[in-house]
């Protein structure tokens, strides 16, 4: 069934006189700026502010005021403190499993491979499991910052 509704769709491009299908060919945009490349391994790698065995490569952008993309790492077995970003957080595993305990209750594991996005506002903390660090990319697309939840006791 799933497979008749690209065929229906061009059964129905074909009614129309190929509307649909005949898109116009956008116009090149002129290119201002070389392609990035940035090798990690030649890269100084910046202590994570308040977390031991925690660091960064700010990959792009300007954290303070606008988008930024990064490259964490965490020592194996490191846990991260309860808290919170004014921004969308989005991450994709690359080596290393991850654990988020959020606010609802939900526990995900951010594995290599994984993406992972929760909203402004989603108090989170969590562990790097034993076994390997972790190296993951994060990307916001406000300016980043972080606020500590206090343990409740």
């Amino acid at each position: 069934m799933r497979l008749l509704f690209p065929f229906k769709l061009l059964a129905l491009a074909a009614l129309l006189g190929g509307s649909i299908l005949a898109q116009p060919t956008p116009t090149k945009p002129q290119v201002k700026t070389p392609a990035q490349f940035i090798e990690l391994d030649t890269q100084p790698w910046q202590k994570c502010e308040g977390l031991s065995g925690c660091e960064f490569v700010l990959l792009r952008g300007n954290p303070t005021t606008s988008s930024s993309r990064w490259m964490f790492r965490l020592k194996a077995g490191t846990p991260f403190p309860r808290h919170w970003h004014s921004t969308p957080e989005n991450m994709v595993g690359i080596r290393g499993q991850l654990v988020f305990r959020f606010e609802t209750g939900d526990t995900r594991t951010l594995r290599a491979g994984d993406f992972l996005t929760y909203p402004a506002g989603m108090i989170h903390g969590g562990v790097c499991q034993p076994g390997a660090d972790c190296l993951y990319y994060a990307f916001n697309d406000k300016p980043y910052d972080i606020h500590l939840v206090p343990d409740q006791k």
